[in-house]
């Protein structure tokens, strides 16, 4: 079994000048990065370990919420440690989509990474925010 496990979030049209960071814990911020016409990249390990539901459970700085419906946060504005912006949002992105299968097939790609791209803006022209739909995928290998 793969451990840890490689992740990527690419963040696609975020609103230039607002800064993104990848929460870890409670209060620490990883990674964070103002946003330009570019698309963001973050990146991170978790742990992974069979779960008592027979699923994948993931662990690490970066795995936030309870076992059965772990997610990772991306935060922007002044949850990203930014001074100064009106915007104090946090994107939740879930892992529970992710089974073995798709890690088995991680496992066997070499430089494999479990990939998402997401939108940068919510419907209001903001910074993304809220639970997200995100679908995983491996890149690289």
């Amino acid at each position: 079994m793969l451990s840890p496990v490689p992740f990527r979030i690419l963040v696609h049209d975020a609103p230039i000048g607002v800064q993104f960071a990848l929460q870890s814990g409670t209060d620490q911020l990883l990674q964070a990065v103002i946003a330009t016409a570019e698309d963001l990249q973050f990146e991170f390990d978790l742990r992974v370990q069979l779960g008592p539901d027979a699923l994948p459970n993931f662990l690490g700085p970066c795995a936030q919420g309870p076992r059965d419906a772990r997610f990772v946060y991306l935060g922007s504005g002044t949850r990203a440690g930014q001074l100064g912006t009106p915007w104090d949002r946090r994107a939740k992105l879930g892992l529970r989509t992710i089974g073995w299968d798709l890690l088995d097939q991680l496992e066997k790609t070499p430089g494999g990474v479990l990939e998402t791209l997401i939108p940068g803006r919510a419907k209001d022209g903001g910074p993304v925010c809220a639970s997200i739909p995100v679908t995983w995928r491996i890149a690289g290998g």
